[in-house]
C-alpha cells in the first residue's frame, strides 16, 4: 500500500506539489463513510522514513524536523484515489518514535463554510444538498469562499418526493449530513486525477441488494460478529415550534398518534424558520401557514432521523472469500442482508461505512451497518444547538 504525500506550496491558495511516496508505516486506517465525509489515521515510525525525504541527512533531529514539516496541517495525502487533508499530527512520546497523522477527506472542508443566505426551497433532498455544496463551497458568488480542490456533479432524480426546507447560516457540512442521513442519500468522493489534489463529489443513492448479497458466519464471508441494541437516545414523536410567542407560537406535531412507551417526545426549536423569507434566488417571499408548517415538518423529520433506535450487526469481512467482493458486488450505500444464528437476528442494513486497515497483520475490512451510535459529544452538540 503506497501513500502519496502532497505539500502545500506557499501559505495561501490551493497549489500543491508531490513530496514523495510513503510505502512504510506501522498502520493506516481509512474510515470510508456513506452519510458523511471519510477520515484517516496513519501511524508512522519516524526512523523508517528515509525513503520519502529528499534530504538524506543521517542526523535524526534534522530528519524529524523535515518529517514534521511534511506531515503538517492542510498538506494532502492520497489513499486509494481519494484525497484527504491533514488536520492533526501527534507525537505523544518522542522516545517511542511514532507520529500519528490524521485528517479528513476534502469534502469535510464544508465544515468551514456556512449557508450564507436565507434559503427556502421545496425540492427533492438531493437537489438541496447540491445547492448547499455548489452555492457555498464549490461555486460561491464570493470567490474568496471557494474551495478550489472540490467540484460537485448535478444529481439525477434519486428521491420520489420533495421536502419543504429552510435554513440560514447553518454549517454546510452539518446540513448536508443531516439531509443525507434523513433521506438515505450519500456522497461519493473520488480524485479527478493523480497529479493534482482535487476530489469530485457525486450525490448518490445506494442499491437494494438484500435479495442477492448476504453476510453470515456460516457462509464463511464473516470472520466475527458483534451486536448492539439500544434505544437510550431514541425519539419517536416531535413537537416542532417555529416563530411567535407563547400560545401564538406556530407549531406542528409529528407522530402524535403514538402513546405509552412507544411515545418518546423531543422538543425541536425551529424559530430560525421564518414566514418572511427568500427563495433560492434571493427573492423575498411570504409563506402561507400551510407552507410554513411544511417547513417545520421537514425539520422535525430530520431531527427524528438523528435519534433512532440502534439495532446493528457488525463483523469483520473475510477478504479471502470470493462469495461477495467489496467494490465489485456491493459498495457503500447498498442495502444488503446480515444474518446471525448467535444473536437470532436477520435484518437488511445499509452499508454506511467501512473501516479499512493496513498493518503488520495484513489488510482488513470492518463494515458499519446502518447508522453509528451517537457519542456523548454528538448528544452534547445536539443539545447546545436546540
Amino acid at each position: 500500500m503506497d501513500i502519496e504525500v502532497f505539500k502545500r506550496v506557499g501559505t495561501s491558495g490551493f497549489n500543491f506539489e508531490s513530496a514523495g511516496v510513503l510505502d512504510t508505516f506501522k498502520s493506516l486506517t481509512a474510515k470510508w463513510r456513506y452519510y458523511t465525509y471519510s477520515e484517516f489515521s496513519l501511524t508512522i515510525l519516524l526512523d523508517n522514513l528515509k525513503e520519502i525525504i529528499s534530504d538524506n541527512s543521517e542526523d535524526a533531529t534534522r530528519r524529524r524536523n523535515i518529517i514534521t514539516a511534511l506531515f503538517t496541517s492542510d498538506n494532502i495525502i492520497n489513499i486509494n484515489d481519494v484525497y484527504f487533508y491533514i488536520d492533526r499530527v501527534i507525537c505523544d512520546d518522542s522516545t517511542e518514535g511514532e507520529l500519528v497523522v490524521s485528517g479528513k477527506s476534502l469534502r469535510a472542508k464544508s465544515l468551514k463554510r456556512i449557508i450564507y443566505r436565507i434559503y427556502h426551497q421545496t425540492k427533492r433532498p438531493e437537489q438541496i444538498i447540491y445547492d448547499h455544496l455548489n452555492n457555498e463551497v464549490v461555486n460561491p458568488s464570493q470567490t474568496s469562499r471557494k474551495i478550489q480542490y472540490l467540484s460537485v456533479v448535478l444529481p439525477g432524480t434519486l428521491s420520489t418526493s420533495t421536502v419543504d426546507y429552510q435554513n440560514s447560516y447553518g454549517v454546510v457540512s452539518d446540513e448536508v449530513d443531516t439531509l443525507c442521513s434523513a433521506y438515505d442519500i450519500g456522497i461519493r468522493e473520488t480524485a479527478t486525477n493523480l497529479q493534482t489534489p482535487h476530489n469530485k463529489l457525486e450525490i448518490v443513492k445506494g442499491r437494494d441488494l438484500s435479495d442477492v448479497v448476504e453476510f453470515n458466519i456460516d457462509f464463511d464471508n464473516l470472520l466475527s460478529e458483534s451486536y448492539e441494541s439500544s434505544n437510550f437516545d431514541e425519539a419517536t414523536m416531535a413537537w416542532v415550534f417555529g416563530e411567535g410567542e407563547g400560545t401564538a407560537r406556530m407549531n406542528v406535531k409529528l407522530n402524535d398518534n403514538l402513546a405509552g412507551l412507544e411515545r418518546e417526545e423531543i422538543y425541536v426549536d425551529a424559530r430560525d424558520i421564518q414566514k418572511q423569507t427568500q427563495d433560492g434566488n434571493g427573492i423575498d417571499i411570504t409563506l402561507t401557514d400551510t407552507q410554513y408548517k411544511a417547513a417545520l415538518t421537514s425539520r422535525g423529520v430530520e431531527k427524528l432521523a438523528e435519534q433512532v433506535e440502534v439495532l446493528t450487526l457488525n463483523g469483520d469481512i473475510d477478504l479471502e472469500s470470493d462469495l461477495f467482493v467489496y467494490g465489485k458486488d456491493y459498495q457503500l450505500g447498498d442495502r444488503v442482508r446480515f444474518s446471525s444464528k448467535l444473536f437470532n437476528l436477520t435484518k437488511t442494513s445499509v452499508l454506511a461505512g467501512v473501516d479499512e486497515t493496513w498493518d503488520s497483520t495484513g489488510h482488513h475490512l470492518s463494515p458499519l451497518w446502518d447508522k453509528e451510535s451517537p457519542t456523548v459529544f454528538d448528544i452534547i452538540k445536539r443539545r447546545l444547538n436546540k
